[in-house]
């Protein structure tokens, strides 16, 4: 790589640290689902055991690998329970994720292009933002390695391996990583038409997949295979429901494709159209550059995504398009080349200040700034005193809580979270205690305060 190159690459992965790094402490999230991550890994840290899986997966009754808690667990362990700790390490693997997306979009088309679509990913607040949680887990890092691995295959079939190995990881992180499977599938077959599949590569697959999935065998064989037949009680479940959630997951798609470009965007105004309008055309022109064919399949992949997202009949949350994010971005690097130079100028300049304004003023109501800092102003009352704690509001969308009440040295011992963690709490925490306060925490629309 020439030096010039290499001095813009640097460049980028600046920028990207800058939009993950910038008021990280104010701006990483701490809700529900990082609780429910730290919870269990807290339980290993405390007293380590073997545990067979890890958390649910949505609505789906369907449990994911435990490898994610392991992390977890050694995450906390390497920094004495702080939860801080889970936004660096999500903030660094959204940086990771930056230098992944060039090399990968270099290897399917040119290096232009690379830069094009990692100054995209580096600078969208929107993006950026999702890289600063810790759950939903690094989605579009895995969903370019599983494509990455699927586009070298074709060239020597012993990549086959890693994306196995790939597939078996998507079981410990989130679900939705399983639409890579299908070009997984597809790059095998015109491996066997070619004769280039072998033995040896065939049992190293299904190796690396049986060992990373071991511990979700271990669990069916022990519960009656209760796991493998979550998603088909799901699909039974869901019937005649379609029609609805496609309006509103149709709706969900669109509000992404806009704030891609704008996370502060209201969804519904000319702007968020005009912003639909450029992504559409984005993903357009990539399915359409068959110059090079790993672009094409980069506009399938974000197609695939939104079809999925908008036929799936459950519950479904924005997140599960983060995946398809990082493919985005190329599809906009695309359109952003498309353009006359000054055009193409204006607009980098253009993007690059909407979005530093932003990330500038954004405030995130579930901040682990806002939750710590509350914390303390109870136990300036408290004493740090073994406490009873309950929300206003529903605890599955204003959680967290519970864990970082226990983190900041103080006891909880009832309240909103017992309904759906205390089997956990039960595995570490001592059953025998008194509350000594009863705090409830309301949510308003200045952000969270409480009474005694």
């Amino acid at each position: 790589m020439k030096k010039s190159s290499m001095a813009i690459l640097v460049g980028l992965l600046m920028l990207s640290a800058f939009f993950r790094f910038y008021r990280l402490f104010q701006l990483m999230p701490f809700t529900i689902d990082e609780e429910y991550v730290s919870q269990l890994a807290w339980t290993i840290k405390q007293d380590f055991h073997v545990i067979w899986i890890g958390v649910s997966a949505g609505s789906t009754n369907y449990y994911l690998g435990p490898g994610y808690v392991y992390f977890t667990a050694l995450l906390y362990a390497i920094s004495q329970g702080n939860p801080i700790i889970l936004g660096v390490v999500s903030s660094l693997l959204g940086i990771v994720t930056t230098f992944v997306l060039f090399w990968f979009t270099k290897s399917i088309s040119n290096e232009k292009i690379a830069r094009a679509a990692a100054f995209v990913y580096a600078a969208s607040t929107y993006i950026a933002l999702y890289d600063r949680r810790y759950w939903p887990p690094p989605l579009g890092l895995m969903g370019l390695l599983m494509l990455w691995t699927v586009t070298a295959a074709h060239n020597k079939s012993a990549w086959f391996i890693a994306t196995a190995a790939l597939i078996g990881l998507s079981l410990h992180l989130h679900l939705s990583l399983l639409l890579f499977v299908p070009f997984f599938a597809y790059a095998l077959v015109v491996s066997f038409r070619a004769k280039k599949m072998s033995l040896p590569i065939m049992l190293g697959m299904i190796g690396a997949y049986l060992v990373i999935t071991s511990p979700l065998l271990v669990y069916d064989l022990l519960h009656n295979a209760d796991n493998l037949k979550a998603p088909f009680a799901l699909l039974s479940s869901q019937g005649g429901t379609l029609l609805p959630s496609l309006n509103s997951h149709a709706a969900t798609a669109m509000a992404v494709l806009a704030r891609i470009w704008n996370s502060s965007v209201h969804v519904g105004g000319f702007d968020a159209l005009l912003y639909l309008f450029l992504s559409l055309l984005a993903i357009t022109l990539c399915i359409r550059a068959t110059k090079y064919p790993g672009l094409t399949m980069v506009g399938v992949v974000i197609m695939a995504f939104l079809a999925a997202f908008m036929l799936y009949p459950g519950r479904i949350q924005e997140y599960y398009l983060a995946g398809m994010l990082p493919f985005m971005c190329i599809a906009m690097g695309i359109l952003f080349l498309q353009t006359p130079k000054l055009v193409r100028i204006l607009m980098i300049v253009a993007y690059i200040t909407v979005n530093a304004i932003s990330l500038h003023n954004h405030v995130e109501p579930q901040s682990l700034q806002t939750k710590i800092n509350l914390i303390h102003q109870v136990q300036a009352v408290t004493k740090k005193q073994p406490i009873a704690l309950t929300t206003t509001e529903d605890y599955r969308l204003n959680g967290g809580w519970h864990f970082l009440f226990m983190t900041e040295r103080t006891q909880v011992v009832e309240g909103s979270a017992q309904p759906l963690f205390g089997w956990i709490y039960q595995q570490y925490q001592p059953g025998n205690q008194k509350a000594k306060h009863r705090i409830v925490i309301e949510y308003t629309d200045n952000g969270f305060r409480y009474r005694l």
